[in-house]
């Protein structure tokens, strides 16, 4: 059994232009999540996935494995669910294997993450979803009604997009990266930042450049 980082980095983003590969301090953005995940000792492969020469000659630098798409998934009208099953096949990955997809927005991936994620691999479960407990009020609970503390309620898990983790077979069978039954990681509200804007970016600046420097002498 093998696992496998699936990091896909399209280009044009029309919210926030080549945001995937935005620099921060000399390093792109997708590196962020990557380095993260090829640090953290679960992953055989680090795919970085897209549809951009450019993109991938970047990946190439920092040392990654490359996956370059084929013109249907590269489509505007490709689902993350396409680009995953292209892949899998490309890689040759079997039924037992496991596959994470990873959001390259998603700069603040912890290794602890990752390793807990694998960790519940041989558990039962065919995929894995990452979470934070959210325990805010929706309008629909307050509007005409009895307002209650809220350390009267549970709190709600709010997923949160970083990666998700599936078993190729699972996949294969159902074509979705949530798969029943699944396993849960929970991630600190700190860390669940996803950037779809400059201005996401922005907001985190001095973070991302304490980051850059520490990644900068780490070596994978």
């Amino acid at each position: 059994m093998a696992n496998y980082a699936i990091i896909p980095i399209r280009s044009g983003s029309k919210r926030f232009p080549n945001k995937n590969i935005f620099p921060i301090d000399g390093l792109p953005l997708f590196h962020f999540a990557a380095h993260v995940a090829r640090l953290s000792g679960v992953f055989d492969k680090v795919i970085i996935t897209s549809d951009s020469e450019e993109y991938l000659k970047i990946a190439q630098d920092y040392g990654y494995d490359l996956h370059k798409r084929s013109e249907a998934a590269s489509s505007d009208h490709a689902s993350s669910e396409d680009i995953i099953d292209e892949v899998l096949r490309d890689f040759d990955m079997k039924e037992g294997d496991w596959a994470f997809l990873i959001q390259a927005t998603s700069p603040f991936q912890q290794e602890h993450y990752f390793q807990a994620a694998a960790a519940q691999i041989n558990r039962g479960i065919s995929s894995i979803v990452t979470y934070r407990s959210f325990k805010r009020f929706f309008l629909e609970d307050v509007i005409g009604k009895e307002r209650k503390r809220t350390q009267d309620f549970a709190s709600r898990k709010l997923e949160t997009g970083m990666f998700w983790g599936f078993n190729v077979g699972a996949f294969f069978e159902k074509k979705n990266r949530i798969i029943e039954p699944y396993g849960l990681v929970e991630i600190k509200e700190f860390d669940d930042v996803d950037i779809d804007y400059f201005e996401d970016i922005e907001n985190h600046i001095p973070r991302l450049k304490a980051l850059a420097q520490q990644y900068k002498a780490e070596k994978p």
